[in-house]
């Protein structure tokens, strides 16, 4: 090699050297400074590695463009673990608390370069922790009492635990005390996506607590929240056996939107001031276990233990064991709509009121529902009865093959994969203009209707976001604007051998029509805008436009 080529190269590996981080391992002890535990955080964020505190409290004040986890890292503390293994939570007790950290100004987060996180046997006040959009990060916590009662963010920002697109790992003898709207929010990122099911990696929540602060009981809070997003078709997150047991839940609700395949088991909810059902699935949340649980109800208030479905239906749900302690309000044990394939078996209410309908599938499309045991249509107690409705949804139009237009005359189409209205003065021949619309009546999709273009591709009418509800009460009547644009209507995927397709709710007036997209509650319709189709925000069907007119192609 030329010598001046090897220098050159020499010096290049030399200074790269020199540049590279290395993962720190550093113990904070007892009289260091607040500064220098904030110093030595900070190294930590940036390069990963471990810190380990000593008995004492400290204060690390962490502003925005410094809170970013950049590489693995590890937090130890020098709290004790009690003797007593049946703890739900932290080990709490003042003479077991050693190690205490008050972080103020922004939650630390965790970027796509950092991938594992463990945190162990310390108090962790104030700002907690959030996953980077589209990262799933792997989170080992163990005996960490996160306390939120001097963090003064607002009720939806005061989470512990913000992950949008998920986590995995285990946590284990956690508390989560006086947090606002969440204590564990996984809530996926807006994101264009054709797939049915997105595979999450298993979680384990074993042995923790969760109660919000007082405002937050009386209000919306939800300890544990998995929710797959508002996208208006959003594939379903598959958590993988995702188990949640042995814990308490105080006046705070464990919610799935879109989620499957998860376990709750032997857990213990206490509601008294909360106003939500302390249970909530929705939107195609399907392979569910809850099973040995127990729902203790105090105070005055009436309440609900669980609700399925409602908008969209909820399937293969197995709700077994649980025991119900009734404060004499209790109204429903369970109530859902359009539900498939429901196990109700061998639950107790205590206390039950002779004659009440403590279960009830209302509504319609209700399909293979089982309660009670050995066929005792009573969901497991002596006087309490249910009620199914086994009606059928009416259909608003037949199946068949029809052209779509709108009011004024224009034809919806399909145009080099766009979906636009065309004038035509004759009747259009071409299969661009022509939608075949099934009634799909099954237990995958719910009572919806399936639009699908009859050119080559045999593409499905969608969209891919609906409003949320702040963006739902604070534009109604308007259309639906997400990163400067107008959400569109669009036609891209077969959905061939796929869970479901695309559904959208029809409904008639005056013998017009109007087009709800069916993913998301039914929260928008969908209107003409020049040649553009787009997405338009009500407050329900009945407030929308109906000014599509539908004939059946001869």
């Amino acid at each position: 090699m030329n010598k001046a080529i090897f220098k050159y190269t020499v010096t290049i590996l030399l200074g790269t050297l020199c540049f590279t981080t290395q993962a720190i391992d550093v113990t904070i002890k007892s009289d260091d400074s607040d500064a220098k535990a904030t110093a030595e955080f900070k190294k930590l964020l940036k390069e990963g590695g471990t810190i380990t505190f000593e008995k004492g409290s400290w204060t690390i004040h962490l502003p925005k463009n410094v809170a970013k986890a950049k590489a693995d890292f590890t937090i130890n503390g020098a709290n004790k673990i009690g003797s007593d293994e049946t703890v739900m939570g932290a080990y709490e007790d003042k003479k077991l608390i050693k190690t205490t950290i008050a972080f103020t100004g922004s939650p630390i987060e965790i970027t796509k370069t950092c991938k594992n996180v463990s945190i162990s046997n310390i108090k962790w006040d104030q700002a907690g922790l959030r996953g980077e959009r589209f990262h799933e990060p792997v989170l080992n916590l163990e005996n960490v009492f996160f306390d939120c009662k001097n963090w003064t963010a607002r009720h939806w920002a005061k989470v512990v635990l913000s992950m949008p697109d998920g986590c995995s790992g285990k946590i284990s003898h956690v508390s989560f005390k006086s947090y606002g709207y969440s204590g564990l929010w996984l809530n996926r990122s807006v994101a264009k996506g054709v797939y049915p099911t997105v595979s999450r990696g298993k979680l384990i929540i074993d042995r923790c607590y969760f109660e919000p602060d007082e405002k937050s009981k009386r209000g919306q809070s939800s300890a544990l929240s998995h929710d797959a997003g508002n996208d208006e078709y959003a594939p379903t997150w598959n958590h993988n056996g995702t188990v949640v047991s042995n814990s308490k839940f105080v006046d705070t609700r464990f919610s799935i939107s879109k989620g499957s395949n998860m376990i709750f088991t032997n857990n213990i909810m206490i509601c008294e001031l909360s106003k939500k059902e302390p249970f909530h699935l929705e939107e195609f949340t399907n392979n569910i276990d809850v099973t040995n649980n127990r729902f203790i109800f105090k105070g005055d208030k009436a309440f609900q233990v669980m609700s399925l479905g409602a908008t969209a239906t909820c399937f293969d749900i197995n709700i077994t064991g649980n025991v119900i302690e009734n404060n004499g309000k209790l109204e429903r044990f369970i109530s859902a709509s359009g539900a498939h394939n429901i196990t109700i078996n061998s639950n107790k209410i205590i206390n039950p009121v002779p004659g009440t309908e403590y279960v009830t599938f209302w509504g319609c499309n209700n399909t293979d529902i089982k309660i009670g045991t050995d066929g005792n249509p009573q969901p497991g107690i002596d006087g309490a009865y249910s009620k199914v409705s086994n009606t059928k949804c009416k259909q608003v139009i037949e199946s068949g093959t029809y052209f779509i237009q709108w009011e004024s005359g224009e034809y919806l189409a399909l145009v080099d994969g766009v979906v636009k209205f065309l004038k035509s003065k004759k009747l259009p021949t071409s299969d661009q203009f022509k939608w075949k619309i099934s009634y799909d009546y099954s237990s995958k999709l719910g009572s919806y209707y399936l639009i699908q273009n009859q050119n080559k591709d045999k593409f499905y009418l969608e969209v891919y976001k609906g409003p949320t509800k702040p963006e739902q009460d604070a534009n109604l009547g308007k259309p639906y604007v997400l990163f400067e644009e107008f959400v569109l209507v669009e036609a891209k995927g077969d959905y061939r051998d796929l869970e479901r397709a695309p559904g959208f709710s029809i409904h008639q007036k005056d013998g017009k029509y109007a087009l709800l997209p069916g993913g998301n509650e039914r929260k928008s319709q969908i209107i003409k805008n020049n040649d553009q189709a787009i997405v338009s925000i009500v407050k329900n069907h009945k407030d929308s436009n109906y000014q599509w007119v539908l004939n059946k192609v001869e």
